[in-house]
């Protein structure tokens, strides 16, 4: 799809802009649609009450057991509320993990800050990736 901007000077002496979408021009391909899994995703959902949590990343509870999505056999068919990865959801389909702080971080963190440490001596993980 290109966006064609065009800016003349209409007929009342005033500036005009139009735009035009040719969507006949596509220059890649949409795969998919997800999220990130951040550090401050992690902790805003382990802030959320367990019920929220539940609405929001699990199967639910059923038969007074808590079926995670890694036991999907607790949760078939899946119930409708699973927010993120079902058909009844908003179908994500791709998700990214960033290595070290991300723009959505709490804090700039790397997971080596010292210059010239190319054999990664004083890599190390941090306390986002211990406790998130």
């Amino acid at each position: 799809m290109v966006l064609m901007v065009y800016g003349y000077v209409g007929v009342s002496g005033e500036v005009e802009v139009q735009y035009v979408l040719d969507f006949t021009v596509t220059y890649q391909k949409v795969i998919g649609w997800g999220g990130a899994f951040t550090d401050a995703a992690a902790a805003t959902i382990l802030g959320l009450s367990e019920p929220a949590q539940n609405l929001l990343l699990r199967c639910g509870v059923e038969h007074g057991v808590l079926a995670t999505l890694a036991n999907s056999s607790l949760c078939s068919p899946p119930p409708p509320y699973i927010s993120y990865f079902s058909s009844s959801g908003i179908e994500y389909n791709l998700r990214r993990v960033n290595m070290g702080g991300c723009d959505f971080s709490w804090r700039t963190y790397t997971y080596c800050d010292t210059s010239g440490d190319v054999d990664l001596e004083a890599f190390a993980l941090q306390p986002e990736d211990i406790e998130y």
